[in-house]
């Protein structure tokens, strides 16, 4: 009967300390912005996207501060504008809602697109590259 070895190569450093590769958790990032009542700050940005990066939109949270509702657009940045990746309605009376997702990839920025409609503050849960290689 033959005998079969497997072997896996494991990465080491220059001083032969075996590499642990990042774990999912720690690839977790924020984005926050304050929108008032569809106005929002001049760049838009919640979120921007390093160079050579990916990130995936995991989660939303929405808070009404000026108790009117409304609804709120999330885009991405493509070229020559945004592109809308979410739609979050809050109504009159709920403080806060969160919205679980996975969105993505985003190569450039999360953004509120123009126009929207919603006064309070905004923050995402984004998972930048959580493959990559170290």
């Amino acid at each position: 009967m033959a005998e079969k070895i497997y072997t896996h190569e494991l990465k080491r450093t220059k001083e032969a300390n075996l590499v642990i590769p990042l774990d999912e958790v720690r690839t977790y990032d924020h984005g926050f912005l304050s929108v008032a009542s569809g106005a929002f700050p001049t760049s838009g940005i919640l979120y921007a996207v390093a160079s050579g990066k990916e990130a995936y939109l995991k989660q939303v949270i929405a808070t009404d501060t000026l108790g009117t509702g409304g609804t709120l657009k999330i885009g991405k940045t493509v070229s020559g504008g945004y592109s809308q990746i979410a739609t979050i309605t809050v109504v009159s009376g709920e403080a806060t809602k969160v919205v679980d997702t996975c969105i993505g990839p985003v190569t450039s920025g999360i953004v509120v697109m123009s126009g929207t409609p919603f006064g309070g503050d905004v923050t995402v849960v984004v998972q930048v590259d959580p493959k990559a290689i170290e």
